[in-house]
Order: C-alpha cells, then structure tokens, then sequence
C-alpha cells in the first residue's frame, strides 16, 4: 500500500523533478545537488550498517539530513520529535564540528532545526527557534502531509513574514529564513 501512495506523490509531482522550473540559480543548484542528489555520499554506506532496520523513507529522509547538514555546516542543530534519533547521527556525519541538542532552548542561536510534527506544540518551537536564529538558519519539518492539522502548520510556518523560500516535498517541507530573497514557495518531486 505504501508503494502505490509513493508511485501516486511522484506521478503527480513528475514535472517538479530535479529542479526543472526554478528560475533562481540558488534554489536550483539546493533543490538539484541536496535534495535530489542521486550519487552516494561518503557516510552512507558505514550508516546503512549501523542502522540497517530504517524503513526506504525514514532512510531517504536520514540521507537528506546528512546532505543538508554536509551543505549548511552548521554550528547548532535542533532535532526535536520523536524517533528522530537516526537523523541526530546523520546530521553528525554530515558536520562533524556541530553541536546538536534536542530543544531550541538549550542553544543560544540554530543554524539548523529539523523537527517533526509529532512534537506537542510545533508553534512554540517555531517560535523559538525564530527568536534564536539569523538570515543563514534552516527549517526542516517532517509529515507535513500526514495530517490536515500537519498541512495547516506547514501553511502557516511557509507564509509567515520571517521566513524566506520554502520547498514542499512532499514527506518533508524546507524552510529558509533568509528573508532578502524573494519568498518564493516550491513545490519538489522528492
């Protein structure tokens, strides 16, 4: 059953793959080299060891966590939810000098927060991580297509004035909080 409701998100989001109909070169060179990035990342085969009962999806996301973090490098990350602990050793692997910490109010600033919406207020940790962080910091939430209450997050965390480009994918949803850039909502075929 999970296989035909994967095959139905990729047919329906055929058209958004790898980037094609991003017009800015920053949102295209992310969207093609970190989120679809197809080629095989240093740690990943040491990992799929050492975690070897993570279901295809929870690995792609683990993956992209890794990629994500091997791009932004940041100093503090936030991972919040629960069974998110495959993403705290992925997104070591991918920064080897970053601290990662499990609630935004144990860091003084975030470059990095991935969440999931099974947290018991996800507005509050939004909220924190937007009082503690600059133009640089990320936003990464899981399931936000799960529930109509995680959609409605999703909606409002992607049109809220502090945040910049944002990138539906679908299983997870990408926010930047670079607020210079033209804010800009993607929609990608992850």
């Amino acid at each position: 059953m999970w296989s035909v409701k994967r095959s139905w998100v990729w047919l329906r989001r055929w058209n958004r793959c790898r980037g094609f109909g991003i017009q800015s070169p920053t949102d295209y060179a992310f969207v093609r080299y970190v989120v679809n990035e197809h080629w095989p990342y240093y740690a990943y085969r040491t990992l799929r060891r050492k975690y070897p009962r993570l279901s295809g999806d929870e690995r792609r996301l683990c993956e992209l966590a890794l990629r994500v973090a091997n791009w932004r490098q940041p100093l503090t990350a936030v991972v919040c939810g629960d069974g998110l602990r495959a993403r705290d050793i992925y997104i070591r692997c991918g920064c080897n000098r970053c601290n990662v910490v499990a609630a935004p109010e144990e860091a003084s600033t975030i470059d990095l927060l991935w969440m999931s919406l099974d947290v018991a207020d996800p507005k509050q940790v939004a909220e924190q991580t937007f009082c503690r962080s600059s133009r640089q910091t990320l936003i990464v939430v899981e399931g936000i297509s799960r529930s109509p209450e995680n959609r409605a997050f999703w909606e409002w965390l992607s049109a809220d004035e502090r945040t910049g480009v944002a990138m539906d994918l679908y299983w997870a949803g990408i926010v930047f909080l670079d607020t210079n850039r033209h804010k800009q909502i993607y929609t990608i075929n992850f």
